[in-house]
C-alpha cells in the first residue's frame, strides 16, 4: 500500500507523563454562579423586551454556565442598548474579548433574574448561600445626585419593609457604597467619602464579604484622581468589620406583586418600601457574582498569570515502581473519583498479528493500572486510534464508559507495508463498557460508526458532548474517490439506547482545505468555546488538528542544477464552529474561503530548505468557559534542529521525531502564545522518535500531557 497518510496506524509501546502545574490556585472558581459579560447583540441593538411586565425572556445570558439569564422588562423607558464602550477591550483575567456593554435607553432601565422561569440547570442564583461573596461590575455613572444602583438583590425583611437586601450603588452624594442586610436582619455598610465618583469615567467595582469583614475594592488604572497614583492593582477604598451569627444574605418569604419577588437578583435598579427605585443611568458591563471570597488573582481585571509557573525539576528516566509501561495513549476521562484510558497492546498469541486493546484506570492519571482487556479482531487486523468517553447516557440510570476505535484488517502478501501489493480495509467502531465498579464488562456494537472504501483511510476518532448532551464523534476521513488523496475531517451524531446505536446518516465536514488545494486534515480534538445559554447544543466550537503546508526544497544542498521539490510538512490548524458544528455551514459556508487559521508553524528549516512538522495536537480549556484554550502538540523542532534534515509528512508515526510543546489563546482564540517546551523528546541527537500526545487538566488545577517516547526513551518529569 503507498501511504499518502499525513499520520498512520500506530503501535504503542510507552508513555511520558508529565505534569505542568500552572496554577497557582484554581484557574476558573467552581464558585462563580453568574457571570453576565453583555456579549449577545450588535452595537446600537435593544435588548428584547417581553410583551408585559414581570413576564421572562431571556436576552442576556449566564456564562458561568448554571443557567441565571437575565430578562428585560417590557416598556420602552426600561430599555437598554448595546454600545461599543467598554472598560477594556479585553478581559485580563481570561484574555477574552469585550466588545459590548449595555447602556440605558430611558430613565427606568432593569433587567432582573426569575429562577421560576429559566429554571437554572446547576447552582441557582436566587437560593444559593451567600454567607461569603465576590460581586464584581464595571460601570460608568452618568453624573447626578440619584442614588444609583448596578446590583441589587429584591427581599421582604417584614411584612412592612421590602426592599434591596443587597445594593452596590452610588449614592446621591456621589459615594461608591456597597450594602446587605444579613439573615438576623442586621445591616452591614462599606463607603466611600462624599463625592468620591468625580467623573463619567469606567470603574471596575469589586464587593466582598466573608462572613466577618465587608469590603469593597476599586481597580485603579489610573484614571481616578481620588486613587493612589501607582501601577494599575485593585486598592480598597472602604471597609467594615461586623459580626453575624447568619451572614447570608437576607431574602426573607417568598413574596411577590408581579414587580419583584424575594431572591430576584436585578441590575440597573434597586428596591425601596416594594417599589422599583434608584436606576443606574449609564453603562454596565461584566457583571460576576461568586458566593465565595474570591483571591484578588482570580478577580476579572487580575491579568492572567496561568502560565506564569511551567518550569521542570528532577527529569529522570523511569524506574519499574513508576509503573512507566501501563499508561494510556491519547485519550484520557474522568468518572466520578476515576480516571480511564486506554492504550493498544500486541496479541495473547505471538504467532498472531492481531492486536488487542487494554483500558486502563487510575487515581490520579499518573499511575495507571490494567482495569479491563479486550480481544476479539478478526483475522490480519489490529487496533488503532482510540477514543473514550465516560457519563451517563440520556434516559440510563448508571454511567458507562464508550470506546471509539478503529480496525485495520489487510492482507500483504510479501510482508512488505511499503509495496503497492496490499489491500487496507478502515472501519470505525464502538464498544460499551459497564458494570465499572464492579466486574467490568463490554459490549461490541455490531454496526461500524464509518468504513472507508478500499486503502482509504478512516480513523483518529474523538468525542465531544454538547450542551443538549447530543454526542459527536470527530474522526479522519479519506474520501471514497480512489483517484483522490484528500482527507476531510469529518462529524457525525450517535445515538445509543442499551445496546443498540445509530449515527447521523451524513458525515458533516469540518474541515476541510479550500477547492483546488490538497487537503490532509486530521487529528482532531475539539473543546467548547461557548456554551450555549439555553442548553440547546448551538454551542461555539474550537477544533485544532494537525494539517499540512506546501513548500519548495533542493534535492541538494547548493544544488543550482536541478528545479526546486514540492513537498508539504505538518502545522497545527484550528477552525472556530457555530452552533454546535451540526452542518458543513456551521464550520464553513463556502469551500473556496479558508475559515482554517495556524495555531502553529514551525519557523525553522532543514539544510535542503525543509521546514520542520509540527503534529498530533491535543486541545482542552481551562475554566468554566472563561479560560484560555490550551493545545499540546508535537515538532521535529527542537535542539540545533538545523543539524539533522526534517521528517516527511507522511512519516510513519514511529519514524517520526519530536519533542512536546504546549501554546496558549492570548486574544480571540485565533492568536496564540508562542510555544513553550514541555519535554524534549531526547532529540539532542535527532534519533529519538515520538507520537501521540493528550492533555488533560486536573481539579488541583495541573495539567498532565502524554507522550510516546517508543522503545526505551522513557523519561517520568515532575514539577514545582
Amino acid at each position: 500500500m503507498k501511504f499518502h497518510l499525513i499520520h498512520a496506524f500506530t503501535f504503542l509501546t510507552c508513555l511520558l507523563f508529565i505534569t505542568i502545574n500552572c496554577f497557582s490556585e484554581n484557574y476558573t472558581p467552581d464558585n462563580v454562579v453568574a457571570y453576565w459579560r453583555f456579549e449577545d447583540g450588535n452595537p446600537g441593538s435593544i435588548l428584547k423586551q417581553p410583551s408585559k411586565a414581570y413576564n421572562y425572556t431571556p436576552v442576556v445570558y449566564d456564562e458561568s454556565g448554571n443557567g441565571n439569564h437575565l430578562s428585560t422588562w417590557n416598556n420602552t423607558n426600561s430599555q437598554f442598548k448595546y454600545v461599543a464602550n467598554t472598560y477594556k477591550s479585553k478581559v485580563p483575567q481570561s484574555s477574552q474579548l469585550n466588545n459590548t456593554a449595555i447602556k440605558n435607553q430611558g430613565n427606568t432601565p432593569k433587567l432582573f433574574t426569575k429562577s421560576s422561569a429559566s429554571k437554572p440547570t446547576s447552582t441557582n442564583i436566587e437560593t444559593a448561600d451567600f454567607s461569603k461573596f465576590t460581586i464584581e461590575a464595571s460601570y460608568k455613572p452618568v453624573l447626578n445626585n440619584t442614588s444609583r444602583t448596578i446590583i441589587s438583590r429584591d427581599a421582604q425583611i417584614s411584612p412592612t419593609n421590602q426592599r434591596s437586601s443587597f445594593n452596590l450603588q452610588v449614592t446621591k452624594d456621589n459615594r461608591f457604597k456597597v450594602l446587605f442586610i444579613d439573615q438576623l436582619g442586621n445591616t452591614h455598610v462599606a463607603q466611600t467619602k462624599a463625592n468620591f465618583v468625580t467623573s463619567s469615567n469606567w470603574y471596575h467595582l469589586v464587593a466582598t464579604s466573608n462572613g466577618s469583614k465587608l469590603e469593597l475594592f476599586l481597580f485603579n488604572d489610573n484614571t481616578n484622581p481620588n486613587t493612589p497614583n501607582d501601577q494599575a492593582k485593585y486598592i480598597s477604598i472602604a471597609s467594615k468589620t461586623y459580626s453575624s451569627k447568619n451572614s447570608n444574605i437576607f431574602v426573607g418569604s417568598k413574596t411577590s406583586n408581579k414587580r419583584w419577588h424575594s431572591g430576584g437578583w436585578s441590575i440597573g435598579r434597586g428596591l425601596s418600601k416594594g417599589k422599583h427605585a434608584d436606576y443606574a443611568l449609564g453603562l454596565i458591563d461584566e457583571v460576576r457574582i461568586s458566593n465565595t471570597v474570591l483571591p484578588q488573582s482570580q478577580w476579572l481585571q487580575s491579568k492572567d498569570t496561568a502560565f506564569t509557573n511551567t518550569s521542570w525539576i528532577n527529569p529522570r528516566l523511569a524506574s519499574p515502581q513508576h509503573n512507566q509501561a501501563i499508561t494510556p495513549q491519547r485519550s484520557i476521562v474522568k468518572l466520578g473519583n476515576k480516571y480511564y484510558g486506554a492504550k493498544e497492546i500486541g496479541p495473547a498469541n505471538p504467532a498472531h498479528i492481531n492486536t488487542r486493546l487494554q483500558l486502563l484506570q487510575s487515581n490520579d492519571a499518573e499511575t495507571w493500572a490494567t482495569f479491563l482487556t479486550i480481544d476479539f479482531l478478526p483475522t490480519d487486523s489490529k487496533f488503532h486510534d482510540v477514543a473514550l468517553w465516560a457519563g451517563t447516557l440520556p434516559n440510563e440510570t448508571k454511567p458507562c464508559l464508550l470506546v471509539a476505535h478503529a480496525i485495520h484488517q489487510f492482507t500483504d502478501p510479501d510482508n512488505n507495508p511499503h509495496t503497492h501489493n496490499n489491500l487496507s480495509y478502515f472501519t470505525l467502531n464502538l464498544i460499551r463498557v459497564d458494570n465499572l465498579d464492579t466486574k467490568p464488562t463490554y459490549h461490541r456494537f455490531k454496526t461500524n460508526i464509518d468504513a472507508g472504501n478500499k486503502n482509504k483511510f478512516v480513523g483518529a476518532p474523538f468525542f465531544h458532548q454538547l450542551s443538549n448532551n447530543t454526542l459527536q464523534i470527530y474522526y479522519d476521513h479519506e474520501v471514497d474517490d480512489l483517484s483522490s488523496n484528500d482527507q476531510y475531517i469529518v462529524m457525525k451524531t450517535l445515538n445509543i439506547q442499551g445496546k443498540n446505536f445509530s449515527t447521523s446518516s451524513n458525515r458533516t465536514i469540518a474541515v476541510r482545505a479550500p477547492i483546488g488545494q490538497l487537503s490532509r486534515d486530521g487529528m482532531p480534538t475539539v473543546t467548547t468555546l461557548r456554551k450555549d445559554p439555553l442548553n440547546q447544543g448551538n454551542d461555539t466550537l474550537l477544533l485544532v488538528f494537525e494539517s499540512i503546508n506546501e513548500y519548495t526544497f533542493k534535492r541538494r544542498i547548493n544544488d543550482t542544477t536541478h528545479k526546486n521539490q514540492i513537498a508539504h510538512n505538518n502545522v497545527v490548524r484550528g477552525i472556530i464552529g457555530y452552533n454546535g458544528g451540526k452542518t458543513n455551514n456551521d464550520w464553513n459556508n463556502n469551500w473556496n474561503v479558508d475559515k482554517r487559521f495556524i495555531v502553529y508553524q514551525p519557523k525553522n528549516s532543514d539544510a535542503l530548505g525543509r521546514p520542520y512538522n509540527a503534529y498530533n495536537p491535543h486541545v482542552t480549556r481551562l475554566g468554566n468557559n472563561a479560560g484560555p484554550a490550551v493545545v499540546a502538540f508535537l515538532t521535529d523542532e527542537a535542539y540545533n534542529s538545523h543539524d539533522w534534515p526534517a521528517d516527511f509528512s507522511f512519516q510513519f508515526p514511529d519514524k517520526r521525531r519530536g519533542q512536546l510543546k504546549f501554546t496558549y489563546t492570548t486574544d480571540d482564540f485565533k492568536t496564540w502564545s508562542t510555544p513553550s517546551a514541555i519535554h524534549h523528546g531526547n532529540t539532542r541527537d535527532g534519533t529519538s522518535t515520538a507520537y501521540f500526545t493528550s492533555i488533560l487538566r486536573k481539579e488541583d488545577g495541573k495539567l498532565i500531557t502524554t507522550i510516546d517516547l517508543f522503545d526505551s526513551h522513557r523519561v517520568f518529569t515532575f514539577t514545582k
